[in-house]
């Protein structure tokens, strides 16, 4: 065996020694991945401290990761499609990019992503009879792409978001697109946007949401 095959040999097994506490630790901390309440269990971590071998899935993740320092999350590393509670899960964090966030089984969304440096969602799954999303966007300052799957069904205060794309607002997967259908019913509804984004939207796009049932703000 040459040098160079014994150093890769030495550095695969150190590879696989590593990988092994890593999962020996992992299973430790979460019951063998079976643990389902990380209320503000990484509040104030640096960024990569968030490295599970398996997708986390959390059923209450009120402010999971408050104050954190950790800027990307992928779907590969938290499913929240179990999740019933989710406030303040990135407030006030370093977050920059998520991955699929759904939010189809929760009953509380405060604030969730109340962050001034979050700029992108992969995707946000919603109930298709209407989720409410309270506050959940009102800070977004840096905001520029989200597709939502599912609709949403009470009145949605995107305000903070001045930087949010033609296509986030308008796109197949885009918020007037997923705004829920009150018409005939005499009931209506409210988006609230940044000025700068409402002015990205001419008259036939605010008519889509008017016919709705919602008025633009």
């Amino acid at each position: 065996m040459s040098i160079a095959e014994k150093l890769a040999t030495i550095a695969e097994n150190e590879q696989k020694v590593y990988e092994k506490g890593r999962l020996d630790a992992w299973n430790k901390i979460t019951n063998n991945n079976k643990r389902v309440f990380y209320t503000y269990a990484y509040r104030g971590m640096p960024d990569g401290s968030f490295d599970p071998p398996f997708a986390v899935k959390p059923q209450n993740a009120e402010g999971m990761f408050y104050g954190s320092g950790i800027k990307k999350i992928t779907s590969e590393q938290l499913d929240t499609s179990l999740c019933t509670n989710f406030p303040f899960a990135f407030s006030n964090s370093a977050i920059e990019e998520l991955g699929v966030i759904d939010l189809q089984n929760n009953t509380n969304n405060a604030s969730v992503f109340s962050t001034g440096s979050l700029h992108t969602i992969e995707k946000l799954i919603l109930s298709n009879n209407g989720s409410n999303l309270s506050s959940a966007l009102s800070q977004t300052a840096e905001l520029i792409n989200i597709k939502i799957e599912g609709k949403i069904g009470a009145n949605f205060n995107i305000g903070g978001s001045a930087k949010l794309s033609y296509e986030s607002l308008m796109g197949e997967n885009g918020i007037i697109n997923a705004l829920k259908d009150y018409s005939g019913t005499g009931e209506t509804r409210t988006l609230t946007l940044h000025a700068s984004a409402k002015a990205r939207l001419d008259e036939s796009d605010m008519a889509i949401a008017r016919q709705k049932g919602w008025d633009i703000v």
